[in-house]
């Protein structure tokens, strides 16, 4: 959806695959360029990657109807698969494809780790597709620069 004014990602979804099951809630905004990025990203996420928890925002970028945010955990979470790393970052990509309530919308998640001293920061250019939202609403915003 363009508009003109921020970019901006709003809203919640929520889907389950298997056993894994992901809630997120999203508050981003950024200028039209992705300039000034802030907001948060709730995450509750069940299954390989289990974590729950705050991320404050780093990089949004939107293109039409899609968009990819990352934030850094206010809490790291130890990684269960590998002692000695954390989930330090969060990342979510969406597709806005529809009204709320027709499972339309599309949501996938990612964690990023690191190693004290260190982490690999998620990077917002890149978009990955992912799976219709059963639950929720998922508005993307995309400012005319």
């Amino acid at each position: 959806m363009a508009s003109s004014g921020n970019d901006s990602l709003r809203g919640s979804g929520e889907l389950t695959v298997g056993d894994a099951r992901l809630v997120v809630h999203v508050s981003a905004r950024s200028g039209p360029s992705g300039e000034d990025a802030s907001g948060t990203i709730h995450i509750d996420q069940t299954g390989e990657h289990t974590l729950s928890g705050v991320a404050d925002l780093i990089c949004l970028h939107v293109d039409g109807d899609r968009a990819t945010a990352a934030g850094r955990l206010r809490h790291p979470v130890p990684n269960p698969n590998a002692p000695g790393q954390t989930y330090q970052y969060v990342i979510v990509w969406v597709t806005d494809d529809g009204s709320p309530g027709h499972g339309d919308d599309i949501l996938n998640s990612g964690v990023h780790w690191g190693v004290p001293g260190g982490a690999t920061v998620p990077s917002c250019l890149t978009f990955v597709g992912g799976l219709p939202s059963e639950r929720g609403n998922l508005t993307v915003s995309d400012a005319t620069p």
